[in-house]
Parts: C-alpha cells; sequence; structure tokens
C-alpha cells in the first residue's frame, strides 16, 4: 500500500514539473472538481491508490501457485491488475471520457504491462540459466 501511494506521489511531482507549473497538482483538474476541496480529493486518491498498491502486492502472489501454467499466471495477473486499475483511473480521471481515450489507455496499459512481463520473464530466464549452470559446476 505505501509502494503505490509513494509511486503516485513521485510521479504526481513530476507531472506537475512537466506541465510546467509553479504549484504542485495532487491530481487531475476534473477529479479535483469532483470535490468540495483538494483535501477531500487528495484525501479519497490516496485511498483509492493505496488499495491499488494493495492489489499489486497481492496478485503478485499468482506467481507462486506452480501448479498454473505461465500463461495462465500471467493472464490471471493481467486480469486482476486491469480490472483494478481501470476503474480507478476512470474515477480518477486520468484519462478522458472518450471512447478514443480509454482505447489508448486500454492499449497503453496493455503495452507497459507487456514490455515489463518481457523485461521480468528475461531476468528470471537468466537467473534460471545461472544457477543451472552453477549446478553443473557442482555436480
Amino acid at each position: 500500500m505505501s509502494i503505490g501511494i509513494t509511486i503516485s506521489y513521485l510521479i504526481s511531482i513530476i507531472i506537475s514539473y512537466l506541465a510546467g507549473s509553479k504549484e504542485y497538482i495532487p491530481c487531475a483538474p476534473a477529479f479535483l472538481a469532483l470535490f468540495a476541496s483538494s483535501l477531500q480529493a487528495v484525501c479519497v486518491q490516496t485511498l483509492l491508490l493505496a488499495f491499488l498498491g494493495a492489489v499489486f502486492s497481492l496478485a503478485s502472489l499468482i506467481w507462486n501457485i506452480e501448479s498454473w501454467s505461465l500463461l495462465k499466471q500471467s493472464f490471471i495477473h493481467f486480469l486482476c491488475l486491469s480490472i483494478t486499475m481501470f476503474p480507478i483511473a476512470w474515477l480518477m480521471h486520468w484519462m478522458s471520457h472518450t471512447i478514443f481515450c480509454i482505447l489508448i489507455y486500454i492499449v497503453l496499459f496493455f503495452l507497459i504491462y507487456l514490455c515489463i512481463w518481457l523485461i521480468m520473464y528475461q531476468i528470471q530466464k537468466s537467473e534460471v540459466q545461472r544457477i543451472n549452470q552453477h549446478l553443473k559446476k557442482i555436480v
């Protein structure tokens, strides 16, 4: 949960700088407009991002189910993250509420997931090869 909150605040700081603002932009303006005060919006955002961090953490347990194939683990993991992430992204106005922007969000989410998955796969594959080479030296 704390990692989800930390990452989100780092992203909001980066976005504030990239937007050229001299002020900190804690939330998407459309999300801020839903609340009576920016404090309420930031509190709701913090709760949503804590929940998102918890789901990401719990979803990582899927990789420990050894009876499932890598394809099944990957698919279920992707579903857990996307089913959680999309409604939060929608509520927090991380995308415009148009069909085109929703499709762009979905494609970007999939591409980012795929890139991270491929990187992690290569890291694990290299680790398995290193362990196998070490075992061959021992035997």
